[in-house]
């Protein structure tokens, strides 16, 4: 695969490619701990037996997941909105600053909503 992407892209597509993805990947672990933080304590309440007591808890880890979820969208957003001064320390070819650029307003839609997804994958044993 990786000789497909090198054959089809340009110098200066891949250059924007390694920056972008390097944001990325860093970007993604915060909410990452949200799935992982889920599935550690959501199946502890969900094998509790069934009560209103077990309703009212469920209720409030989604409640304040979601409300979690939407503070590291915030942040995540705020991180790719610094990109366009960021990049300026990993390139100085203004054709590889234009690519990457093209693509903030992308990440950003993508990581507004990445926490939620994260947070509703750590919690999917709630809705089973």
């Amino acid at each position: 695969m990786n000789y497909v992407v090198a054959n089809s892209l340009t110098a200066t597509d891949m250059a924007a490619q390694v920056i972008i993805l390097s944001f990325f990947n860093c970007i993604c672990m915060l909410a990452d701990s949200l799935n992982m933080t889920g599935q550690s304590f959501v199946p502890a309440v969900f094998n509790l037996e069934k009560s209103s007591k077990r309703t009212t808890l469920l209720t409030k880890i989604n409640r304040d997941f979601m409300k979690v979820s939407a503070m590291f969208g915030v942040i995540m957003v705020g991180i790719v909105g610094s990109l366009p001064y960021l990049v300026k320390f990993f390139t100085n070819d203004m054709a590889v600053v234009t690519k990457v650029l093209s693509v903030v307003p992308l990440l950003m839609f993508n990581f507004a909503l990445h926490g939620m997804v994260c947070a509703g994958e750590g919690k999917r044993c709630i809705w089973k």
